[in-house]
This record gives structure tokens, C-alpha cells and sequence, in this order.
């Protein structure tokens, strides 16, 4: 048997929950000598220091020894359960007044951003601040209220159907993910074998 090699992906919480965990199989599949492990963390990691193999950054660095690769756009709208307005009926479907916006703590930007886009002033002092993305989700599925959704991650929770996003030509280009790696590992295989594999996983999940 060959000896397993660790192959380590770092990225923020809601891309290794809602992006990578539910397909990484798929790419482990191929490479059955690999220990696949992921990395979760909000904080930006520095590749001298810790022991990773790649990671996918929302900013763009400029780090001399590192490859920063364009993978995805993300885009931001608004996402909330199928009957949200159903069962809230005082809640005015086109300013939002009276309706609670659930924040993700790590990005209070997005909500600002939007709004302002689409000329939406913010309802006031009615909010619920989480510190995941999953927790938001989850939030939006018990109805607690409406929270910003990220494209293409909330994609296969489109699918199922019980969340919506309600307001369907209003979504607003927010940043750009990039797959990451050091300079001295371009021309790795498995480093071009991955970067393969997201991008045909983010073309599927674009629907």
C-alpha cells in the first residue's frame, strides 16, 4: 500500500459547510491515498507558519510566495422560508419594514451593501446577530426571520425548497473567492488536480 499524504484546505466556516464538506468525497474518490483534511477558521491563515496544501480566501493578497487564483464570484440577496411573508403578514414584502434581519457577526457589511443598492432602508433595532453561517440558516428555516444569502453557497439550499429568496432580480456582486497556494507548489499535480475539481463543482453548483 502507498503511504497516505495529508492534503490540507483551509477556508472560512461557510464555504467548508455549504461548499466543500458535501462533495469532498467525490474528490477523495479519485485519490484514495489522500487524508483529506479541512480547515475551518475565520481568520485568514498564513501558509509560512501553518501546515496547509491550499486555501480559498474571499480578498486578494499580495504575498510574493503565494498563487492566488480566480475562482467564483459571490453574490449577495436576501433569503428567507417559503411562507416567511405568509405567516407575518404585517411585514411589507417591498421596504421590509417590520421584519428582522438575522446577521452573520463575521460579515456585517452585507446587509449594508445591499440595501444600499436597492435603495431598502434597514429596519430598526429588530435583528438577530449569529456567529455562522450554518446558525443563520437554520434561523431562516424556523422562520425567525429574513438573513443575506451567498451565491453560489446557498445554491443546493435553494433546491430543497423551503428557503427562498424572495426578492429574485435584486442580488448584488459582493467579492470574489480565490483558491490559493504557494508559489513553489504551482506546478504540483494534486494542487492542479484540485483546482480543477472546484472549478467544475462551482460550474455544477451555478445552475
Amino acid at each position: 500500500n502507498k503511504e497516505k499524504k495529508n492534503f490540507i484546505i483551509n477556508s472560512v466556516p461557510m464555504v467548508i459547510s455549504s461548499l466543500l464538506a458535501p462533495y469532498i468525497h467525490e474528490f477523495q474518490r479519485d485519490y484514495p491515498n489522500l487524508n483529506i483534511q479541512m480547515d475551518s477558521d475565520p481568520k485568514t491563515l498564513d501558509f509560512a507558519i501553518k501546515e496547509l496544501d491550499v486555501a480559498i480566501r474571499r480578498t486578494k493578497g499580495d504575498e510574493p510566495n503565494l498563487v492566488y487564483v480566480p475562482i467564483f464570484k459571490i453574490a449577495i440577496t436576501p433569503i428567507c422560508r417559503h411562507d416567511y411573508f405568509a405567516i407575518n403578514p404585517d411585514i411589507n414584502p417591498d421596504t421590509l419594514e417590520n421584519s428582522r434581519l438575522i446577521r452573520l457577526t463575521a460579515d456585517m457589511h452585507n446587509w449594508t451593501h445591499w440595501l444600499k443598492q436597492w435603495d431598502y432602508k434597514a429596519p430598526l433595532g429588530n435583528e438577530l446577530l449569529l456567529s455562522s453561517f450554518r446558525s443563520v440558516t437554520e434561523s431562516v428555516r424556523s422562520g425567525a426571520g429574513i438573513a443575506m444569502g451567498y451565491q453560489p453557497m446557498i445554491n443546493d439550499l435553494l433546491k430543497e425548497g423551503e428557503i427562498i429568496t424572495p426578492f429574485v432580480n435584486k442580488i448584488s456582486t459582493y467579492s470574489e473567492a480565490y483558491l490559493v497556494y504557494r508559489k513553489k507548489d504551482e506546478n504540483k499535480l494534486i494542487i492542479k488536480e484540485f483546482e480543477a475539481w472546484l472549478k467544475a463543482l462551482i460550474k455544477l453548483l451555478a445552475w
